[in-house]
């Protein structure tokens, strides 16, 4: 195996997403095509050690681990023989997870002997550590002749490390310093995914996993003997019976706070069928958008849905006292006064309701929303695009897809149109996609595409979708 596959793969593990081959060329010091190179080489001896390279076009590489138990040996013999030190997030990284898995104080002397690092990079690491913690409110206490250790509150401190770490690291470190083997805790994920299914708790990939981070992190923290403070804030039944099912997995006793804390991150993030709890400020919220500028944004089930999670998680944030900066200020975006006006009038309301002033993190977060809505409204108004796919519904279903996930068009500007029906009656002001030659003249030009679809195929769309 080549000397710079390990560096590949822990790159790889540290992301949750794609990695484009120029960023782990970057990362390894070598080509984008030794980097490919290597991949294409030891892609066979890795699925050995039970891991799968996967590859997108346009997107990149990523890992999956097919077996665990495989790839633990993998890691014993290979990843772990030394912590990675090559860069300086590396070691900010490793100094990081050392406070956060440790049961008591750590010695600067254990980072420089790991690590095989000057002090005075160590200095530079240790400030840029501190930086980090700051911003949410954790800082490190420090002891003569013991060391130093994490000081501050303890659900801002599994917060900082859910954000921080991808779930791979983290499932590491349960397995490591939890008790916990690693299949077990691949296993934890697939048991909370059907516990979530089961309680009908509705979540986007990325929060799920960031969810499955926060409980990963509390149990190491719990193992080491730290406990979250009490939260004074009304938890629905299902999110807390939820919650106690996610954590049941491991067998751990846990202490009722620590339930609730889980329970009130989940009403956070999540949200139920229900949403008794805002579900009467909904008529308000209405007649503000009938009364604004956007009638029609009232008639918006997408919007509607999106602002009633988003008030019902304000409440659970509002009650808890929780500051965390979900959204910078919107800044640069371009926000019309109509927009900002039908958004100040939600904060007013919303304060009016919960009786609590609301920051520009708030309006950044409704203007997110109405913006999201008014973009749906101007392409299902404006767009018109024309589908001609005819090799069958595959390719029809697919372009589809893709156009309303990777440029987010409305369904209902989207039509499939035969040759016949396109020679007889040709739209007005269309974007016309054909995945064939078509033999008649057109009034308009036509996008010629093939599968797979191509960045440059993708680009011409977009930009022909814009100028229309």
């Amino acid at each position: 195996m080549n000397k710079y596959t390990d560096t590949i793969i822990k790159t790889l593990l540290r992301s949750d997403r794609f990695v484009t081959l120029e960023r782990l060329a970057e990362s390894s010091g070598i080509s984008a095509k030794t980097v490919y190179r290597i991949l294409a080489q030891d892609r066979d001896e890795l699925r050995g050690f039970g891991i799968e390279i996967l590859s997108e076009r346009g997107k990149g590489y990523s890992i999956n681990i097919a077996d665990r138990r495989l790839f633990s040996a993998y890691e014993a013999s290979r990843l772990r023989s030394t912590p990675s030190a090559d860069t300086d997030e590396d070691r900010i990284r490793y100094i990081e997870s050392c406070y956060f898995t440790a049961g008591s104080y750590v010695r600067q002397e254990r980072f420089l002997d790991d690590l095989c690092i000057s002090e005075g990079t160590l200095k530079t690491a240790m400030r840029s550590v501190r930086s980090d913690l700051k911003e949410y409110g954790i800082g490190l206490r420090s002891t003569p002749y013991r060391g130093s250790k994490l000081e501050g509150d303890e659900f801002s401190i599994r917060l900082f490390f859910a954000d921080r770490f991808t779930l791979h690291e983290i499932e590491d470190m349960a397995a490591e310093h939890g008790g916990l083997g690693a299949d077990t805790v691949s296993e934890w994920v697939v048991w909370c995914r059907a516990v979530f299914w089961k309680n009908e708790i509705r979540t986007a990939d990325d929060t799920f996993y960031y969810l499955c981070k926060y409980m990963m992190a509390s149990f190491i923290r719990i193992q080491n003997g730290y406990v979250c403070s009490p939260a004074e804030c009304t938890v629905s039944d299902q999110m807390r019976g939820t919650a106690e099912k996610c954590f049941a997995f491991t067998a751990a006793d846990l202490s009722e706070t620590e339930i609730r804390r889980f329970a009130l991150l989940l009403s956070i993030h999540a949200h139920d069928r229900s949403l008794n709890n805002c579900g009467g400020f909904r008529d308000d919220l209405v007649r503000c958008l009938r009364d604004s500028s956007f009638p029609y944004l009232a008639q918006d089930r997408l919007l509607l849905e999106g602002l009633m999670s988003h008030i019902e998680s304000l409440r659970i944030r509002i009650a808890l006292d929780y500051h965390q900066k979900i959204l910078p200020p919107v800044g640069s975006l371009q926000v019309d006064d109509e927009a900002d006006r039908l958004v100040k009038n939600l904060i007013r309301e919303l304060e009016t309701w919960f009786g609590s002033h609301l920051d520009e993190s708030e309006y950044s977060l409704l203007m997110m929303h109405i913006l999201l809505g008014l973009q749906r409204e101007k392409y299902s108004k404006k767009k018109n695009i024309v589908l001609i796919c005819p090799s069958g519904l595959g390719e029809q279903y697919y372009l589809r897809m893709m156009l309303e996930s990777e440029l987010q068009i409305s369904s209902d500007a989207i039509s499939v149109r035969s040759f016949e029906d396109l020679k007889n009656d040709e739209p007005e002001n269309s974007v016309i996609i054909s995945t064939k030659m078509i033999p008649f003249p057109l009034k308009n030009e036509y996008i010629l595409i093939s599968f797979p679809i191509s960045d440059e195929q993708m680009n011409l769309i977009k930009k022909a979708i814009q100028e229309k």
